[in-house]
């Protein structure tokens, strides 16, 4: 079919946000859901008397995370004192926040943290009665710190200063920037993202879409400094090993992206690493391997440990409904035991990777579920008993909409988790609408991986909403291809299974999706007539993304060739031609709106332009100074609330009567006119 000619709105949104209103009570408001509560970093102080642990809420009006510290004593029925200010977020270059456990003093009287606070990062050290002093006076940001065996001494890690990325900055400036591997084409080349609360220039560092400063190559410089006295010196190698910031050299590790803990005494390690059938649990001495778990629990995903004394492993294990739970090994009789098992999960879910905290009686964990907020837990590692410490979001849990745990198998057997957050316990009279999101579904729900699509809020608004974990496709090694060609199996077969059971319509069928959750997005777009609406977060595999990447030294083309056996695009037309959403646009019947990054959209011009030449109905909105995940709250709050118009538009010709609205919907009623008729 041909198609016709017209124009498309490609909008730079900075601070304009509306929310969408849907008068019903009994479930979360877009506000809510932006400005939860999340917890993280938990630390048990040496006596075992008190955890503390950090808060973080978005604020719209502030426009940015509100960070704090806090303390809870592990006994009794008391409420949680918040003891200092945690100062800005300091984001990693993808656009997530850190987790980062503060460091206890020996006598439990204070603890040490990094905090971005007047345009430095510090470390700040808070006692316990609620002062709170910059250590620090570094005229670098610190990267990273550890204590002393006595507490006697501060070690920490410092980069280049901020005067010489400010210098080096203005020399690029001046000078003009030479354009070699290290420079992404698809970021301004200066004042790009914000770092360490500046909008600074990134440059690549050679591994896939990791970004640095322009002095990213700068060897890291380390410093201890006297807690008494505050002088500081150069460290030596070996108060830099025992602080631990350096994690030992292990290739062969990192190459399987394990993750490992030392005993109380760091005479020992436990080391989780391995895929499939290869995963493995292990004790070391330096590079001995001293015993090996071969209990059927040792070999399913670990996604934490930690130590009991030097006795006894715990570890957190993923279960293969996404549920995680403790247990405990002991190397040297090579029992497991169940420590407890949780509803959800014990690392608060939010992308945060918060570790449980222990000593050798308990573990405090951020637990989260499906309808469950993130809250502080303590568990007793005897008796699996649970105690909350803290709830912070009781008005979320009281208002938690009703959500049913899926578990099901599409026609080759491969399973599929996800969660489906329905209008209503009831079955409704009339099937309801469905939105579909793919990825990943751990703890609270809230909008999908990248947190754009509020799932609980078009639920209210009548649009069932199922979250779906990603399942590998059985090839044995990564293609993309399959990968996607999994994912469209398991959504088709859920959606049969939800029309079966008479609670969606499977004509009204919407779905979005971030990074590989977009990609399944296009896919399900172009090779099914399943969509009746779509929405993506993030940049596609197209020509100019290829070229924009590939300039000589980039591993990006090595990486797209295997993963997605695309050469370049004279020498592999025929994979191009399967996975290229710009080459498959005349496939793309189902409306599609392109919420994205500034950076990401500078990489799918090809996609953009026969978008808007087509007669699908589309939108493409790109959002200034952002990374991979949105990180600015308004901006959020804009993505949310268009995501909820745009279904709501087209899955139930629901149009919100707010004036401010009215361009918006003109613009949307004349691209359903100029459809062509089914």
């Amino acid at each position: 079919m041909v198609r016709r000619r017209r124009s498309i709105a490609v909008r730079l949104c900075a601070v304009a946000w509306t929310f969408t209103a849907i008068p019903a009570a009994g479930s979360p408001s877009q506000r809510s859901l932006i400005e939860i509560v999340d917890l993280s970093s938990p630390a048990i102080s040496p006596d075992g008397q008190l955890v503390a642990y950090r808060q973080n809420q978005a604020s719209i009006e502030r426009n940015r995370q509100e960070l704090s510290w806090w303390l809870r004593p592990l006994a009794g029925k008391v409420r949680p004192r918040r003891i200092a200010g945690g100062g800005e977020a300091i984001w990693q270059d993808y656009g997530g926040l850190r987790a980062e456990a503060p460091r206890w003093a020996p006598d439990s009287r204070s603890f040490f943290y990094r905090a971005l606070i007047d345009g430095q990062v510090q470390v700040w050290r808070a006692t316990i009665d609620g002062k709170a002093a910059q250590v620090t006076h570094d005229d670098a940001d610190i990267e990273t710190f550890g204590l002393s065996g006595d507490g006697a001494r501060l070690i920490y890690a410092a980069g280049p200063t901020r005067e010489a990325l400010i210098r080096a900055e203005r020399r690029q400036y001046d000078l003009g920037v030479r354009i070699d591997p290290h420079v992404d084409p698809s970021q301004s080349l200066f004042a790009a993202i914000e770092v360490n609360g500046r909008l600074s220039a990134q440059r690549l560092t050679g591994q896939w879409f990791d970004h640095g400063t322009v002095l990213w190559d700068t060897p890291r410089r380390y410093f201890t400094q006297d807690l008494a006295s505050g002088e500081v010196r150069v460290a030596t190698e070996t108060e830099v090993a025992a602080a631990g910031i350096i994690p030992p050299a292990k290739p062969e590790l990192l190459a399987h992206a394990a993750i490992s803990a030392r005993s109380a005494g760091e005479d020992l390690e436990a080391v989780a690493l391995g895929e499939g059938p290869d995963r493995r649990l292990e004790i070391r001495r330096g590079a001995t391997i001293i015993a090996t778990c071969t209990a059927p629990a040792c070999r399913v995903r670990v996604v934490a440990l930690g130590w009991r004394g030097d006795r006894e492993v715990i570890f957190t294990a993923v279960d293969p409904r996404r549920r995680q739970s403790l247990w405990a090994w002991r190397p040297a009789s090579g029992e497991t035991r169940l420590v407890t098992a949780a509803e959800g999960v014990l690392d608060g879910g939010d992308g945060l990777g918060a570790p449980c905290a222990f000593d050798a009686k308990q573990a405090v964990c951020v637990a989260a579920a499906a309808s469950v907020p993130p809250n502080l837990v303590r568990i007793d590692l005897a008796t699996g008993r649970h105690t909350v410490l803290a709830e912070p979001n009781l008005d979320l849990k009281r208002e938690a909409p009703s959500v049913e745990a899926l578990f099901w198998q599409d026609s080759s057997g491969r399973s599929f988790t996800g969660f489906l957050v329905r209008p209503d316990k009831a079955p409704p009279s009339r099937p309801w609408p469905l939105f579909v999101t793919y990825y990943v579904c751990d703890g609270y729900l809230r909008g999908g991986t990248g947190d754009e699509w509020p799932l609980a809020v078009l639920a209210q608004a009548g649009i069932a909403a199922l979250c779906i974990t990603k399942t590998p496709a059985a090839t044995g090694t990564y293609d993309a291809a399959s990968e996607y060609a999994a994912g469209q199996a398991g959504i088709e077969s859920i959606i049969d299974q939800l029309a079966a059971r008479g609670l969606v319509d499977p004509r009204k069928v919407g779905m979005g999706g971030l990074s590989f959750g977009s990609e399944v997005t296009t896919w399900m777009a172009m090779r099914t007539g399943r969509l009746a609406a779509a929405s993506i977060a993030s940049t596609q595999v197209e020509a100019a993304y290829y070229w924009a990447q590939g300039v000589a030294g980039r591993d990006t083309p090595e990486a797209l060739r295997r993963v997605w056996g695309l050469g370049p695009p004279g020498e592999t037309p025929e994979t191009w031609a399967k996975l290229s959403p710009a080459l498959n646009v005349d496939r793309i019947q189902a409306p599609m709106l392109v919420q994205i990054p500034e950076q990401e959209y500078r990489m799918i011009p090809e996609f953009v332009a026969k978008l808007s030449r087509s007669t699908t109905p589309s939108e493409v909105w790109a959002f200034p100074n952002e990374p991979h995940v949105l990180v600015q709250p308004r901006h959020r709050a804009a993505a949310y609330a268009r995501n909820v118009d745009w279904f709501r538009f087209w899955l139930q010709g629901y149009e919100d009567p707010d004036p401010a609205k009215a361009e918006q919907y003109k613009r949307w009623r004349s691209m359903a006119a100029r459809r062509p008729a089914p």
